[in-house]
C-alpha cells in the first residue's frame, strides 16, 4: 500500500519531468539541499545556512565557542536542561 507522502513526491517529480520534456520553467521552488539529494551530490554543513541563515550563524558560533573558550562553563551559563518523559511501555514497568 502507497501511503500519501509518496504520492505527494511522486506527484512532484512528474511536474518537474513534465517541465524539463517540454522545456518548460519549473514552477516548484527546491531548497540547496533538496537539490543536492536530487542529484546525488554530498549534503553538507554549509547547506544549512541557505535553507536557515540565523541557525546556521547560531549553531556555526556555538561550535566555534565550544572549540576555543571553556565550553563548560559556557554551556553551564546557558542553563540548558533536558528531560524525557517516558511512557510505561517504554519504561518496561507495570
Amino acid at each position: 500500500m502507497v501511503n500519501g507522502e509518496s504520492l505527494l513526491c511522486c506527484d512532484h517529480f512528474r511536474i518537474i519531468g513534465l517541465c524539463l520534456l517540454q522545456n518548460e520553467i519549473c514552477p516548484l521552488f527546491l531548497n540547496r539541499h533538496v537539490l543536492k539529494f536530487l542529484l546525488s551530490r554530498k549534503i553538507g554543513w554549509h547547506d544549512l545556512a541557505f535553507f536557515d541563515p540565523a541557525m546556521y550563524d547560531g549553531l556555526r558560533q556555538l561550535v566555534h565557542d565550544a572549540e576555543t573558550k571553556d565550553f563548560t562553563s559556557m554551556f553551564s551559563a546557558l542553563e540548558l536542561t533536558f528531560a524525557i518523559d517516558l511512557s510505561q511501555e517504554e519504561v518496561g514497568g507495570p
